[in-house]
């Protein structure tokens, strides 16, 4: 599972944009950004479950069902969170690349599809895209220069070659192997031959036919569609995507963020997660900081910059692909059934679940990590309703986990 995204919430959690809460609905307005983590039959986002019986849901610009919503797909959105969790109403979802690969290395772990540097790790998620509508799980192994690939990720801060980190490929067959899209920053951009390329500027667009929607600059972010002949792909549409503005939240509002470092300067202690400028200086950092790192950040807004109070490395093994999170207070305590709720979802365990007492104040990754272990016995001897807690495991249904791991906070 991978969970990378942004929530904010005017004194809470959750939330981008303006927050409200209504005491009849119990319900606060809020957008979502990120990756969508957990499995099929639980999505997630931020240890929140999606709830997406009601979305308007696009994929790159055209209209879409909720099915095209899945686990390692990059979304924003709007919705309320209800019951602890994000009942959308709107969603965008993306894919950064799709077209023919020109390179799968092994070695190196990464792909390249139609010019644009993929790099694949361990939580990556790879599909076959069967044509009656499931899915195969592959390795990047299974992969081979030629086959057709859609790539959801997010951007490798200070990447030379503009590569993404991808959270989910999918390869399926093609009527048309020369049909590519992609969403990229320009680069080498010739106004007057109506050219740029991107990537690894293995491919120049020639956009003087294509419809344009925006003003195209150099270095901004553009998705354009088209076909490939050659190194050169004559680009039908081209649309340039508005950069990342201050969250439209009142000053002094919570927030937590996930994603990779960039920018980062050890001398004004600040870094950049989420198109968001990161001050740290007065702030707990569990785990050392570097440039392309994944972190979890917890603060307040202020301008356009988080005040960060704890700031934390996630550790490699930190998640698993296919798992859900969930996040939030514990209900319906059993400790006679073993089990309980957490954001309407039940949790149940086995004799393989670890359970954690959050080790609050730990300056190493290493202790944070490890926390303080509790026995099946210390953590169901005591009634623990109205506990925080984090919970990782296996999703069974939409509304039932097995967990893996269960750490109080």
């Amino acid at each position: 599972m991978r969970k990378i995204g942004v929530f904010l919430c005017a004194g809470g959690l959750l939330a981008l944009a303006g927050c409200s809460t209504s005491p009849q609905t119990q319900s606060t307005a809020l957008a979502v950004s990120g990756v969508v983590g957990g499995s099929a039959s639980m999505l997630t986002l931020n240890g929140q479950v999606l709830d997406l019986s009601s979305a308007k849901v696009t994929l790159n610009g055209e209209d879409a069902s909720a099915a095209a919503v899945k686990a390692g797909m990059e979304i924003s959105g709007s919705g309320t969170l209800e019951g602890g969790k994000v009942k959308v109403r709107d969603l965008e979802v993306r894919y950064r690349a799709q077209g023919q690969a020109d390179q799968v290395d092994l070695a190196g772990k990464f792909v390249v599809v139609a010019g644009l540097k993929a790099f694949v790790t361990d939580k990556t998620l790879i599909f076959q895209e069967n044509a009656d509508g499931t899915e195969t799980a592959l390795t990047l192994a299974d992969l081979a220069a030629g086959d057709y690939l859609k790539v959801a990720g997010i951007p490798r801060p200070q990447d030379p070659d503009d590569a993404i980190l991808a959270t989910r490929l999918e390869r399926e067959s093609s009527d048309d192997p020369n049909r590519v899209e992609l969403m990229v920053p320009i680069r080498k951009l010739n106004p007057t031959a109506q050219t740029f390329t991107y990537g690894l500027q293995t491919y120049t667009v020639d956009y003087s036919k294509a419809t344009l929607r925006g003003t195209l600059v150099e270095g901004a972010v553009v998705r354009f569609r088209g076909s490939k002949s050659g190194t050169t792909i004559t680009a039908l549409r081209v649309r340039a995507i508005e950069g990342k503005e201050k969250p439209d939240v009142p000053d002094g509002t919570r927030i937590e963020l996930r994603g990779l470092v960039g920018n980062l300067n050890p001398t004004t202690q600040t870094f950049q997660v989420e198109g968001l400028s990161v001050d740290y200086s007065a702030a707990t950092v569990i785990g050392t900081l570097a440039n392309g790192i994944e972190v979890e950040v917890k603060g307040t807004l202020s301008g356009t910059t988080v005040k960060a109070i704890r700031v934390k490395v996630t550790a490699q093994d930190d998640e698993e692909p296919g798992n859900a999170e969930l996040e939030g207070t514990i209900a319906n305590f059993n400790a006679t059934a073993k089990t309980f709720t957490v954001n309407g979802v039940t949790v149940s365990v086995n004799d393989q679940t670890v359970y954690q007492q959050d080790k609050m104040g730990g300056q190493s990754l290493a202790e944070e990590n490890k926390g303080k272990h509790l026995t099946a016995q210390e953590f169901w001897g005591s009634d623990r309703t109205g506990q925080r807690v984090e919970v990782k495991g296996v999703p069974s249904s939409s509304t039932a986990l097995l967990a893996r791991k269960i750490e109080l906070k």
